[in-house]
């Protein structure tokens, strides 16, 4: 099920079994336990804190989703950790951090931990973070409307690949299918394309120093961490984040995009309620550069302020200074 919010704008680690989530109660009854599950239980967070993380996970979800979707989140906590000891010992020793990751998920309706890999809730030390997939923005930019197909490659040594700009735009790669192409370090470029509804084609181009350049500002200090694990989805993913300046503008796309920067940076928190109150924009979505550029009075630049989340006003406020300056 792929649900769509009503607007634009994870587990239970005392057994093996899932907890049972109630909607019209919010409450949440464990499954009996045997006593063999008695030693995993000890080294597994108590019932209270994800009973809390369940019943403020039901309430937010159902405000955005239906209730049946809203399960489903839920449930998903009752599972999420049961195969990963680290991340059970994240959430037990901080499980706001689990609470927030799991906020992140659910406000973009990405459910996360899944084989689809939407997204994922990962430890990062002793605290719990919130990633988006590269299939997770992928189906975000198909959600809006604005796009017709949408894909990301990377380029590996020994192909051929060639790049053309000015006004006859294209990109020609024939893939070397003889080669090792699961190994990251022989990666050379990264590439995103889209088609938009209109008939319009984009993409982008990223260097591997582009690519290096971004994975040395994530907070990777962790062998848990994405670009630690799976370095050549989080360079599909980062080429995609850049393309998603040149798409149609999409609030929860660019959501995505805003908050997933913040989470390879460590710095992404959420409350109870989902909303963002920690953590600071790697860059501006280009839309806005793009109509603060545009702006003809101070009026335009005050509607643009108005629109902007906290996170994105701190960003945006240089160049705005800068445009009333101009004008």
């Amino acid at each position: 099920m792929d649900n769509k919010p009503k607007n634009s704008d994870q587990g239970s680690l005392l057994d093996s079994k899932p907890t049972e989530v109630s909607t019209n109660k919010q409450q949440v009854t464990a499954a009996p336990t045997t006593s063999n599950d008695k030693a995993i239980a000890k080294k597994q967070p108590t019932l209270l804190p994800v009973q809390k993380i369940q019943t403020d996970v039901i309430k937010f979800a159902t405000a955005l989703f239906d209730k049946e979707r809203a399960t489903e989140f839920a449930t998903r906590v009752a599972l999420i950790a049961r195969d990963n000891s680290k991340l059970a010992e994240a959430i037990e020793k901080n499980p706001d951090s689990f609470l927030s990751a799991y906020m992140a998920s659910v406000s973009l309706n990405l459910m996360p931990n899944t084989p689809e890999g939407d997204a994922y809730i990962i430890p990062y030390g002793d605290k719990v973070q919130f990633q988006t997939g590269y299939k997770g923005l992928i189906k975000l930019a198909r959600r809006s409307g604005e796009i017709k197909t949408i894909s990301a490659e990377l380029v590996f040594k020994d192909e051929d690949f060639e790049v053309e700009y000015g006004t006859d735009r294209r990109i020609r790669h024939t893939p070397n299918f003889d080669i090792d192409r699961t190994k990251y370090e022989s990666v050379t470029n990264a590439y995103a394309t889209a088609r938009l509804t209109n008939g319009e084609d984009v993409f982008v181009v990223m260097t591997r120093k582009e690519l290096n350049k971004i994975q040395a500002t994530a907070k990777s200090s962790s062998t848990d961490t994405p670009w630690q694990k799976w370095p050549e989805r989080q360079a599909i993913k980062t080429v995609l984040k850049r393309l998603t300046q040149l798409l149609p503008k999409d609030d929860v796309l660019a959501k995505a995009v805003a908050m997933d920067s913040l989470a390879e940076a460590g710095k992404l928190k959420l409350d109870h309620a989902g909303n963002v109150i920690e953590g600071e924009l790697a860059e501006l979505p280009k839309y806005i550069t793009d109509q603060i550029d545009a702006a003809k009075n101070f009026e335009d630049l005050q509607t643009v302020l108005d629109e902007l989340n906290p996170a994105e006003k701190k960003l945006a406020q240089p160049l705005i200074d800068k445009r009333m300056s101009e004008l």
